[in-house]
């Protein structure tokens, strides 16, 4: 009888102990920034575009409607930036500068070792406030390389320097509010301004919480809008639609995004308009992953 209440005795304990860790683990999180002076963060953005569609020559005018012709391409390209809190006011608003340290891309073009060498040359400074919104970008050399309407890789355009595009999405999940495991919320897909900037709405859930580390999921719908795209054939239009997903990973005492995937697909289509049929004329896939550099 003695053994038998000693058994029990340590299998309360345990479980104890069990239902208190699981209990400790924390339920919710605050998502809002919190930096201070001085701190610095480095990480390593790889993005891979692919385009998929058609072959080279069959958009004609005689089909979708288009002036010209293309080929379908897929490359990736790496950047590692490190980023340093200067300052911060009572507000919470923060100045930040950033650097490239170490890029890469395809060889055998001499456009793109134009444009990673333009980029070396990039001294960034960024305004954020404590939702994550970045207000202001300065930069010391402006970028000749830009493709309007698409997103780019961290330090493609001038509006995007060094990271809007991207850094942006992966603080977009922050809402100033604390939000509980499995609560959700929305937000605008962060782009800059224009008529052929992509919009869309983002939905967020917190997944998990483990003490160091807050993990947000997302998915988002593009909004369905025209594209202008000179010289299409009369009695046609081009529209733009896609979806978005991805997640991505904070410190919990900073609010810093330390991890993150975003895959946003942009299909491109042309409409008859008298008949209001369409035929798509390519995709465009692009992934970015970023986590530490060391």
């Amino acid at each position: 009888m003695r053994q038998g209440k000693r058994e029990a005795f340590l299998l309360a304990m345990f479980l104890a102990g069990t239902l208190g860790s699981c209990a400790r683990q924390p339920s919710s999180t605050t998502l809002s920034l919190s930096l201070r002076p001085g701190m610095e963060r480095t990480l390593r953005f790889v993005t891979e575009q692919r385009l998929v569609g058609k072959p080279r020559g069959a958009a004609t005018a005689g089909s979708a409607g288009l002036p010209f012709s293309y080929s379908p391409f897929s490359y990736s390209i790496s950047l590692t930036y490190r980023f340093r809190i200067t300052s911060v006011d009572a507000g919470g608003l923060a100045h930040l500068e950033s650097q490239l340290l170490e890029a890469s891309a395809p060889e055998g073009g001499t456009s793109i070792d134009d444009y990673i060498e333009s980029l070396k040359q990039k001294r960034s400074a960024l305004t954020i406030d404590r939702q994550g919104r970045i207000l202001a970008i300065e930069s010391n050399e402006p970028s000749p390389f830009q493709i309007n309407g698409l997103p780019r890789a961290p330090g493609t355009t001038p509006q995007q320097t060094p990271a809007q595009g991207d850094l942006g999405m992966f603080f977009n999940g922050l809402n100033g509010r604390k939000v509980a495991v499995g609560e959700t919320w929305t937000s605008q897909l962060p782009q800059s301004s224009g008529s052929s900037a992509l919009r869309g709405t983002l939905h967020w859930t917190l997944a998990s919480v483990s003490g160091a580390a807050a993990r947000l999921s997302y998915t988002g719908k593009l909004e369905d809008q025209e594209l202008q795209l000179p010289g299409l054939a009369s009695g046609r239009r081009a529209r733009l639609t896609g979806d978005a997903s991805g997640f991505v990973e904070l410190e919990t005492n900073t609010g810093w995004p330390v991890q993150g995937k975003s895959v946003l697909r942009v299909d491109v289509s042309t409409i008859e308009v008298n008949s209001g049929t369409g035929e798509t004329v390519f995709s465009l896939n692009i992934i970015t992953l970023f986590d530490p550099a060391h």
